[in-house]
């Protein structure tokens, strides 16, 4: 084992540790108690898409301890949960859970304003009462009694 440090070393690459340096945090069990934590005091849902998150994050992540991660972990990270197919809303959503996570470790400042995910939110169309006025007038009564019919089962609203 300490052949092969060596040798990497000597080439310039830096080997994962068996175990973190002493004073610092294991990711794994930091994480767990973090879940924990998450799982008492917030709501199912928050708990659940902290634990995909995060669950994701060690995929994406071999460091040992929480002081390791750097910001091409997280770059990494972004890239990952990409290739996983998820939208862009998704990659930000789980991105800002990490980032919580790290926030509440005491790790900050490790990317920079540029690096964070983005998406677009697409507007949604809101029409006025004398477009939809125009609209219902060009319908036939088959038509009408559809819309009426997505509309008392709320698939879409329309202003009464």
């Amino acid at each position: 084992m300490l052949t092969a440090h060596k040798a990497a070393a000597d080439t310039g690459i830096t080997l994962p540790q068996a175990k973190p340096a002493p004073g610092s945090r294991p990711l794994r069990d930091t994480i767990d108690t973090y879940l924990l934590e998450v799982k008492a005091h917030k709501k199912p849902k928050t708990y659940s898409a902290y634990r995909t998150a995060l669950t994701y994050f060690l995929e994406s992540c071999h460091k040992q301890a929480v002081e390791d991660i750097t910001r091409t972990d997280l770059l990494a990270f972004i890239t990952f949960v990409r290739k996983k197919g998820q939208s862009d809303r998704s990659v930000t959503n789980k991105f800002e859970s990490v980032m919580s996570f790290l926030k509440q470790q005491k790790i900050t400042g490790l990317i920079g304003k540029n690096d964070r995910p983005t998406f677009t939110e697409e507007e949604v169309s809101v029409y006025s009462q004398d477009e939809l006025d125009k609209f219902f007038a060009a319908c036939t009564e088959q038509e009408r009694l559809l819309v009426d019919t997505l509309n008392g089962s709320f698939c879409c609203r329309r202003a009464m």
